[in-house]
């Protein structure tokens, strides 16, 4: 909401608040006389999905050792406003773990080159915010790069390389994040 109209709505509510108070009492209001703001009751603010943090926002609040590499990645291959957006996705996040069985860490990671990390991550990302539920059952699923991963209940298969789901169903304002023990290569 912007702020003009929050402004407005919050002027009339409390140009009203005489009149509300006059409703649940016995007694006929007057103008200029004052009512206790104890009278009434003020509703907890509702959560909204903005209050939740976006996908790059989970990876690097995670703990330490967990998605440090993957965080340079993305931001090598310069994905932080197209992971921080509105738009909702799946991510298959290799661990720094997963990264170093490759021989790669967050320091050496930019050395692949922007073209190919762009192409790594993107075999790592899906269209849409799919459940664990939705991934195991699936047979396979189409990577933003274009490319297929297949599925085989919590293992994910993309040409050589395979991949186990060792934690699901991380929820973010965008999409939701399962983890994974090994980078897949496209």
């Amino acid at each position: 909401m912007n702020k003009s109209l929050t402004t407005r709505m919050l002027s009339l509510a409390v140009a009203l608040l005489p009149l509300a108070a006059c409703e649940n009492s016995n007694e006929p209001f007057e103008p200029g006389s004052e009512v206790a703001a104890s009278q009434f009751e003020i509703p907890a603010p509702t959560t909204s999905v903005w209050d939740k943090p976006s996908i790059v926002d989970i990876a690097i609040g995670a703990n330490p050792e967990e998605f440090n590499t993957l965080v340079a990645a993305v931001v090598a291959a310069d994905l932080v406003d197209v992971l921080n957006g509105n738009r909702q996705f799946t991510v298959f996040a290799p661990t720094d773990d997963a990264f170093w069985a490759l021989g790669l860490d967050k320091d050496n990671i930019g050395s692949l080159g922007k073209e190919a990390l762009t192409n790594i991550l993107l075999y790592h990302v899906a269209p849409g915010s799919r459940p664990s539920q939705s991934v195991v059952t699936a047979k396979q699923i189409r990577m933003m790069n274009k490319d297929f991963i297949y599925v085989d209940g919590t293992q994910l298969e993309a040409n050589n390389s395979t991949a186990n789901i060792v934690a699901t169903d991380i929820d973010a304002r965008n999409g939701t994040i399962h983890v994974i023990d090994a980078v897949l290569l496209p």
